[in-house]
């Protein structure tokens, strides 16, 4: 039979982002950040906008992979490594979560690596000859200790709390780790060293995943880089809509004057310094019985709340195809949003009518 461990990383894969997509090689220069002792067990060097770290994670390396990915000009992450301390890596793929950073595997990802790292990227990408390899995770030993009636260590517990709730950001099922450990016999409460694991488990039981269909990477930069824009403007509307209506409802409710004014239908405001006479079919807002005062205000919000829900989604759209989400389940669960809200829209109006005719206001 396949391999599950193959069958595991293309669910990975499958569940958060359509595609997998191949990189060039690793050719650019890079330019070293900080490193480990003399002999060092950890790099982190910049390429560009990407981080690229290579090594074993430990508190040290991960925390200063997850100082480096929160500096906001990085877009990215490329990792080489064969895991190491789970919490650690998971402080690092917390914030790639947070800031939906893509992940590109140069070499290989394998146990907290895969765990952690690989599972918390927008967009998942192995280079030609890489490999993503799971075993054995904090879900799983801490289901071993619990199954035995042992007491869990805090930190595996801590670990296991973090990967799952890592998981269901992500919108994956950690079962699939119990699969994976399962596989290679880690079924006792033991665990075991990785030298120990890659002297049992070869990495040739590791299927490498078909080369997946490209994705043009200028026209990907600029779906990002045209997004921002469109998305900060769809905010700015979107704040003068929602302050334009609570103006509308304060004023609708406490203002007294005669500078607004109203009829069925219309609604007029005066600026300049003397006010006319009320013209025959208008009265001031003031002068309403207070259940036509609440029917306005409740008419104006039955139809701008749509509208502001519409701009609302196109701006967190945007936001998603500026993070490199683009083409995904999130895509089109907020274009559905937007839809719902725009049928919504559509009878708004009605409603309102309906709202401020049995208020008497007609």
């Amino acid at each position: 039979p396949v391999s599950l461990i193959a069958a595991v990383t293309s669910a990975l894969i499958a569940v958060a982002s359509p595609q997998a997509t191949p990189a060039a090689p690793a050719s650019p220069a890079t330019t070293e950040m900080s490193a480990g002792p003399a002999r060092p067990q950890w790099l982190l060097s910049r390429e560009g906008p990407r981080v690229v770290f290579r090594g074993a994670f430990s508190p040290a390396s991960g925390a200063a992979l997850a100082l480096a990915l929160s500096d906001e000009s990085v877009e990215g992450l490329v990792i080489d490594s064969g895991g190491g301390d789970e919490n650690a890596a998971l402080d690092a793929a917390e914030v790639i979560l947070a800031r939906r950073l893509p992940v590109t595997v140069r070499g290989q990802c394998t146990s907290a690596c895969a765990n952690a790292i690989f599972a918390a990227g927008a967009t998942r990408t192995i280079e030609r000859a890489g490999f993503v390899s799971f075993h054995h995770s904090s879900p799983v030993i801490e289901a071993n200790y619990q199954t035995l009636n042992e007491a869990v260590p805090d930190e595996i517990a801590r670990g296991a709390r973090r990967l799952r709730a890592l998981y269901a950001a992500r919108g994956a099922d950690p079962g699939i780790l119990a699969c994976a450990a399962a596989q290679i016999g880690l079924s006792d409460i033991q665990t075991q060293s990785s030298i120990e694991l890659e002297q049992r488990y070869p990495m040739a039981v590791v299927v490498a995943l078909p080369p997946p269909v490209p994705l043009e990477p200028d026209a990907f930069v600029r779906i990002r880089r045209l997004s921002r824009p469109l998305e900060w403007l769809f905010t700015l509307l979107f704040v003068l809509g929602a302050a334009l209506l609570a103006i509308a409802v304060i004023a609708v409710l406490t203002y007294v004057g005669t500078r607004l004014q109203v009829r069925p239908g219309g609604m007029q405001i005066y600026i300049e310094a003397t006010v006319p006479p009320v013209p025959p079919g208008w009265t001031t807002v003031g002068a309403l019985p207070w259940i036509q005062k609440i029917a306005l205000a409740l008419s104006a919000s039955v139809m701008m709340i749509p509208a502001l829900a519409v701009l609302w989604g196109l701006r967190r759209l945007f936001r998603l195809y500026g993070s490199g989400v683009v083409l995904t389940q999130e895509n089109a669960r907020c274009m559905g949003g937007i839809a719902l809200w725009l049928m919504a829209y559509a009878v708004a109006p009605t409603l309102g009518h309906v709202l401020v005719t049995l208020a008497g206001f007609d």
